[in-house]
């Protein structure tokens, strides 16, 4: 990631700036504190055990993930 101040900005501590963006990405919705994991790890990790937990369902088919719109749509959207 590139990141620019605008020439507007009367904020000049582009290390804060680029301090923050990191640790955004460490940001959870379960959570205030950060997470350990950058959180792109963290929820596909959490989506992995979840879908895992289905196979103990009975008549449970994980083919019906190939052939949704959930296989291919954003999770967030």
């Amino acid at each position: 990631i590139q990141l620019k101040l605008n020439g507007a900005s009367t904020f000049q501590d582009i290390r804060y700036l680029t301090q923050q963006v990191f640790e955004f990405t460490y940001m959870s919705w379960k959570t205030f504190n950060l997470e350990p994991l950058p959180v792109t790890i963290t929820y596909s990790n959490s989506i992995a055990k979840l879908l895992g937990r289905l196979r103990h369902i009975k008549n449970w088919n994980s083919d019906a993930l190939q052939t949704t719109e959930l296989r291919s749509s954003l999770w967030f959207a």
